[in-house]
């Protein structure tokens, strides 16, 4: 093989390689033409293990219609979460999920460019009742996705002449640190 033919099939190679590569990370984004962008932001870069761990959510119409969401941002009802530490291994939830009473007023007609967001505490609280009980000192990963679990028609009637978006809509994934106490 020639030196000119080797260094085409490496040059098409490379171009294969980093063609797969742009596309796979296209494809875990959400689609460019979505109405809602759903973000997850710490909320500090770091906390201390046994310390609360918070986590803004924000939902963002990008649309130029009104669009139903539900601004409260609930743990293990519009928002799901997956946390791994840097092993992979992943975050268990502790205690149990709190049946959460719904009302009209989680819900809100969002306008065009507008966002609505929330700190929610992610990690398992002091009486370990619900959250994500962090296991140890170390860098996790956080993938959280928003939905509306709640059936079409009553989403409808709620939303009036606005648009229901059921989702999945996921946040690009985040990093929070968690430090040894003290």
């Amino acid at each position: 093989m020639s030196r000119r033919c080797l260094l085409t099939t490496l040059e098409f190679l490379t171009i294969v390689v980093f063609t797969g590569v742009i596309w796979a990370a296209a494809s875990r984004r959400q689609p460019e033409n979505t109405p809602l962008v759903f973000e997850a932001i710490p909320v500090a870069e770091k906390a201390t293990l046994g310390k609360p761990v918070y986590v803004k959510f924000r939902l963002t119409n990008v649309s130029r219609e009104n669009v139903l969401i539900n601004r409260r941002f609930h743990l293990e009802e519009t928002v799901l979460l997956e946390i791994t530490s840097s092993s992979g291994q992943k975050v268990t939830w502790c205690g149990r999920i709190p049946q959460l009473a719904i009302s009209s007023g989680d819900f809100v007609i969002l306008g065009p460019r507008a966002h609505a967001e929330r700190n929610v505490r992610v990690s398992c609280d002091e009486a370990r009742i619900s959250g994500f009980l962090f296991p140890g000192p170390g860098d996790y990963l956080v993938r959280a996705r928003y939905e509306l679990p709640f059936p079409t028609k009553v989403l409808k009637e709620a939303a009036g002449a606005a648009m229901v978006l059921k989702g999945p809509f996921e946040a690009h994934p985040v990093h929070v640190v968690i430090a040894a106490p003290q």
